[in-house]
């Protein structure tokens, strides 16, 4: 009798458990949204000339330039004024070369201002640098911000996953233990159960392989001399003789010690009017195992599992009594109605 035993399935809190860990999902992959403005800065700073100054160039420059320009005129009219009025009112050269030399005085002022306008620009270009490279930094801080709140979503993610999955892995390992456990305890009693189906054929064979021999005796021997042999013993010599029929009932036990089964009475002592207790038979036992076994008509439409059919009766007879539901007598007056 082969061993079958149902496959294990997970139950629905298992199968919960691994829907909800299927259905987790990681945040996708994180793309800056200033990466772009990032680039044009850096590409900005990178792609910078290097210092030039030049004067006229300088929208400065040309500012004091007029206002020099004005005030030197101003100077030379009125230095040439002044001279005028020391000649009575005629103009001369020298009114002219005073004024222009107060015009020139004027403007040499202008040449004093560009190193001033120099530095301005050289501190507007360097400014110009700097302002990219702040801009930068808070597009960098900005963006530094957004990946640290997207790895914490990450590390969320792996959490919640390391969680769901130490929930799932304990309650599989939990519930396949128990049908471990369930699995083992049903082996083990299906070894059992062969083991005794096994037994009891081996022992119902013997005892059947005894009857044929002769040593099956139904009790009572026979008297010589006044003496009788004790119950049950088989007047037949032999390897067997002096075991009780009884002794086969719950499984082969060997010979029996040969001093006790040749010790007899005389038959004073054994007369009794009543049978002893071992001989009685219980006829609703022997009507219970004979409900409880198949026909020999059914037995054969089975196909009999390679023995006979009184194979089978002996094997059901030493199975009730090992179980202790037939006596030995029982088990005689059986094999009796069958036959065997």
């Amino acid at each position: 009798m082969a061993f079958t035993y149902k496959d294990y399935v997970e139950s629905e809190n298992v199968k919960k458990r691994q829907q909800a860990l299927d259905e987790l999902q990681a945040p996708a992959a994180y793309t800056s949204p200033y990466g772009e403005k990032m680039d044009a800065l850096i590409g900005q700073y990178a792609d910078r000339k290097p210092f030039t100054y030049d004067v006229n160039a300088d929208a400065l420059y040309q500012q004091y330039r007029d206002q020099y320009i004005r005030g030197g005129k101003l100077a030379m009219k009125d230095t040439m004024g002044q001279a005028a009025t020391m000649t009575g009112g005629y103009g001369n050269s020298y009114a002219a070369s005073a004024g222009n030399q107060a015009y020139q005085q004027y403007l040499g002022r202008l040449n004093d201002v560009v190193p001033q306008l120099y530095q301005l620009a050289y501190q507007r270009y360097q400014q110009e640098g700097q302002d990219l490279k702040d801009l930068y930094g808070l597009y960098q801080n900005k963006d530094s911000i957004d990946y640290g709140r997207y790895r914490d979503s990450y590390n969320d993610y792996y959490t919640d996953r390391s969680y769901l999955s130490d929930r799932l892995d304990r309650d599989r390992t939990y519930e396949y233990g128990l049908y471990g456990d369930a699995y083992s305890r049903a082996l083990a009693m299906h070894q059992q159960q062969v083991a005794e189906d096994q037994f009891a054929q081996e022992m119902a064979y013997k005892y059947a392989a005894l009857y044929k021999n002769g040593y099956g005796g139904s009790g009572g021997g026979s008297s010589s001399g006044g003496r009788s042999s004790s119950a049950g013993v088989s007047s037949s010599g032999g390897k067997y003789a002096g075991q009780s029929t009884g002794d086969f009932s719950n499984g082969w036990k060997g010979p029996a010690d040969t001093t006790t089964a040749t010790t007899t009475t005389t038959d004073k002592d054994t007369k009794s009017d009543k049978p002893s207790k071992s001989d009685s038979v219980n006829e609703t036992a022997v009507k219970n195992f004979k409900a409880g076994v198949m026909t020999n008509g059914e037995y054969s439409s089975r196909g009999g599992n390679g023995e006979s059919y009184k194979d089978y009766i002996n094997v059901q007879i030493a199975k009730a009594q090992k179980n202790g539901k037939i006596t030995a007598a029982e088990a005689n007056k059986i094999r009796k109605d069958y036959g065997i």
